[in-house]
């Protein structure tokens, strides 16, 4: 009885710590391709960059030599912060003279 109790409390707690935490899978950035778009994924790096914009900031993570750009409305980590980020992922293609220039990114 004392057993079942235990093991009962334990999924308990990790259910509860689940729900506090994001349920996106976590992906490394060289994964996330065209096919990723929409999908809430987390990824985890190092912020390299960071660009204010009006009402929003972007910045940039990088790990293992990849990299992605945020789109956030919260405050960004400081240059150089380790973080782990949970968004949904976005494309934008913008046609420039005869070039189009196409970049995923996560919206936090």
């Amino acid at each position: 009885m004392i057993l079942l109790r235990s093991i009962a409390l334990r999924i308990a707690l990790c259910s509860g710590a689940m729900m506090l935490t994001s349920c996106a899978p976590t992906v490394e950035v060289s994964t996330l391709n065209p096919q990723s778009v929409n999908q809430s994924v987390q990824v985890t790096g190092k912020v390299i960059a960071i660009a204010p914009m009006l009402n929003q900031v972007m910045y940039e993570l990088e790990e293992k030599g990849q990299s992605i750009w945020i789109l956030t409305r919260q405050t960004p980590p400081k240059l150089g912060t380790q973080v782990t980020v949970s968004g949904k992922v976005r494309f934008e293609s913008i046609a420039l003279d005869k070039a189009e220039i196409a970049h995923l990114y996560i919206e936090q």
